[in-house]
């Protein structure tokens, strides 16, 4: 037990550290606030209450800066933890039933990001008066390009970079080629005309 707490804090003080390096935008915020609860139910040896933990992040998060409330931001980076809370929340009271198949890997990802996608049209819709239908597309690979590819090795060089410009280097490297590989991908996307926004006044654009 006092080596997984030590895990724990560990963790929690490498993602502080990680987010601090990126800036500390407000999804950053919301995820330490949200990993610093959780660490402190799990160093306690009780469960972990995903919503107590998303509202104690808002809570945090308003304190610290009251007018977040009017960031789009806010909205959309708590309301789509929400939307994950909720539809983990339904698949553990209905699982699968018999001989339904188990979506894994890649096709669970891009049904989960579709769901996403859709219950977060309506704040989309709210916030710019459009919402976009390429997200699934734009987003299944660009989420593990970022997170793993792009963003860790470019802060890392980021940091490597004024007293190892060889160590840096080739992480750079790595997140600029990242980068332009999802750019690339990007591009099709948005190639593709049948994929154009939903606006709140109907769909597409002329």
């Amino acid at each position: 037990l006092r080596h997984d707490r030590g895990a724990v804090w560990l963790a929690l003080l490498a993602a502080t550290g990680y987010a601090a390096v990126a800036g500390m935008p407000l999804p950053a915020q919301r995820a330490v606030v949200m990993l610093a609860v959780a660490s402190l139910f799990l160093v306690a040896g009780g469960e972990v209450p995903g919503w107590r933990i998303l509202l104690a992040a808002a809570v945090a998060v308003l304190l610290f800066d009251p007018l977040a409330v009017h960031a789009a931001g806010f909205w959309l980076s708590f309301g789509a933890v929400a939307i994950l809370l909720l539809l983990h929340d339904l698949h553990r009271r209905r699982p699968s039933p018999a001989g339904w198949p188990l979506l894994r890997g890649p096709a669970a990802l891009a049904l989960l990001q579709a769901r996403l996608s859709l219950l977060l049209a309506p704040v989309l819709l709210g916030l710019f008066g459009q919402a976009s239908v390429s997200s699934v597309l734009a987003n299944l690979p660009a989420i593990p390009l970022v997170n793993l590819l792009a963003l860790p090795p470019g802060l890392l060089g980021f940091l490597l970079a004024p007293w190892a410009p060889a160590l840096a280097d080739p992480c750079l490297e790595l997140a600029t080629a990242a980068l332009a590989l999802l750019w690339q991908w990007l591009a099709w996307v948005d190639a593709i005309g049948w994929l154009r926004p939903a606006t709140a006044h109907g769909i597409g654009t002329t």
